[in-house]
């Protein structure tokens, strides 16, 4: 998966942008899936 400050740094930016948790859920798990294919 992503490092865990890369991580932290894309929730600190989706809270600052107003993103709501399932919002934020998809896009780790999009960044996550990128990683892995």
């Amino acid at each position: 998966g992503l490092a865990p400050e890369t991580q932290q740094a894309l929730v600190a930016r989706a809270v600052e942008a107003g993103w709501d948790q399932a919002t934020l859920d998809a896009a780790l798990e999009t960044q996550t899936t990128k990683r892995r294919a």
